[in-house]
Formats: structure tokens, C-alpha cells, sequence
């Protein structure tokens, strides 16, 4: 049986790990203003807690995603589940310098005091990428290998059908004179 904790215990591990927590955890009011956001997200993305709390979530999403991403928080808001975004395709942040980076964000939702929150969870998937890619390309390299060695084998079987025919020419020729002999 688990030990009942008092609230304030129970919130001091909430701040724990939001606090400590090894993924970027970002909170968003339901207009899409960033509430909150953890270490590993301020550290992430480049930002100090001033330059980021109360801006639209927008801030952190390359622009060219901007006209499609502004239909999902009401949508998400509305379902009745979690989500993780960007099933079946690639999903981008983008860093205070600019730079983008590839990540799985889930989703979750939470209503306090009458209002309506998402919590973004954050993982920067740039190194997997770079591993899918080498694995891709090393893939790719197999494949040329293997076409060229199916080709080369192929060439040696054409080769071998050659010499064999031209043994049953020789062979056939060498029967006839022992023939006639």
C-alpha cells in the first residue's frame, strides 16, 4: 500500500519534475500563450523564462508552419484524448537562433481554476535523425553493392554458358573425327 503524502509534498515532487525533468516541458494557456516552461525547455529553445512567458507558442515553431499550427490548439482542446503530434510526418522547433531541429512532441490538457491548459512534452530527436539518415545511406550503399555483384555474377553465369557451349562445340567436333577415324 502506498503511503498517503501531504499536498505540499505532492506539489514539491510536481516542481521536481518539472523542474528536472530530462525533455522540454512547456505549459500553454488555451490561446496558445506559453504559461510555463521547464529548464530543459528554456535551455533547449535558447530562451530566459522572461523572453518566452506569455508569447504565443508560434514563437517556438518554424513560420512556415505557423498558417496550419494556429487550427490545432482549439482542436486539441476539444478532443477528448492526448496527442502526439506529427504522426506519419516530420515535426520542427525552432531556437531563438533560428535554427531548427527535428522533435516528437505529446500533448496533454489539464483545466484549473476554469481554465484550460496544454502541456507540450518535448524531445529533441536530432541525433536519431542523424542515426535514421546513416542507416538510410548505408541502406543505399548495400543496395549498390548488392546490384553490382547480382550484375557481376550475372556476366560470370553469361561467361560460363559461353565456355560451356563452346566445350559442347569442341567436344561434338572432336566425337566426329573419332567418328570417322
Amino acid at each position: 500500500m502506498v503511503p498517503l503524502v501531504h499536498k505540499n509534498e505532492s506539489l514539491d515532487h510536481f516542481e521536481a519534475f518539472f523542474e528536472y525533468a530530462t525533455m522540454g516541458i512547456i505549459v500553454t494557456q488555451s490561446s496558445g500563450h506559453i504559461a510555463a516552461a521547464n529548464s530543459f525547455a528554456l535551455k533547449e529553445f535558447g530562451y530566459t523564462p522572461q523572453e518566452l512567458i506569455g508569447k504565443k507558442v508560434e514563437l517556438l515553431i518554424p513560420e512556415r508552419f505557423h498558417k496550419k499550427h494556429s487550427k490545432y490548439p482549439e482542436n486539441f482542446i476539444n478532443a477528448p484524448d492526448t496527442w502526439i503530434m506529427g504522426r506519419g510526418r516530420e515535426v520542427f522547433a525552432l531556437k531563438k537562433d533560428g535554427t531548427e531541429f527535428p522533435i516528437e512532441i505529446s500533448l496533454g490538457k489539464y483545466y484549473k481554476n476554469g481554465n484550460k491548459f496544454v502541456i507540450a512534452f518535448i524531445s529533441n530527436i536530432t541525433e536519431r535523425k542523424k542515426t535514421e539518415n546513416k542507416i538510410i545511406d548505408l541502406n543505399n550503399q548495400l543496395e549498390t553493392i548488392v546490384q553490382k555483384r547480382t550484375q557481376d555474377l550475372q556476366e560470370t553465369m553469361n561467361e560460363l554458358q559461353l565456355s560451356k557451349d563452346k566445350l559442347q562445340k569442341i567436344q561434338s567436333f572432336q566425337k566426329a573425327i573419332l567418328d570417322n577415324a
